[in-house]
């Protein structure tokens, strides 16, 4: 099946912000607020925003699970990985939030406000692959 170029370039940019992510995990940040848990926020929003990301780009059910799946095993694994940095820690609340980010974004992903960008994606609500290739599309 023929990617879409509007689809394509999602998908880089998409890519492109998950190194960006990796890159940024493993350096250190300052503090941006004084907000004691600010931390858990940014690990929350990371994967919330990554995987829905890719998420709204997604046309049948195998490749949505096979994204969420991928985004379960990369917030586990980057925080695993942080215990290999001399500067960062296994926190669990850390892990606790890039899991809870991964399971929003599923839920976030059906909402009706973004089907106006799934449209312009190439995407439809409710379509399976065999139907549009029936229909041409």
């Amino acid at each position: 099946m023929l990617i879409k170029p509007a689809r394509a370039l999602w998908f880089v940019i998409g890519f492109v912000g998950v190194e960006g992510f990796l890159i940024l995990n493993f350096i250190l940040t300052p503090r941006l607020t004084p907000f004691a848990r600010e931390d858990f926020f940014w690990h929350w929003a990371a994967f919330a925003g990554m995987c829905l990301w890719f998420l709204v780009a997604c046309q049948t059910k195998r490749e949505k699970a096979l994204i969420i799946a991928s985004f379960f095993f990369l917030a586990i694994l980057a925080e695993g990985l942080q215990t290999q940095s001399p500067y960062h820690v296994f926190d669990g609340l850390d892990l606790f939030a890039n899991v809870l980010g991964v399971a929003m974004s599923a839920g976030m992903e059906r909402m009706p406000w973004l089907d106006g960008l799934k449209s312009c994606l190439g995407v439809t609500r409710g379509t399976t692959a065999k139907t549009r290739a029936r229909q041409g599309l």
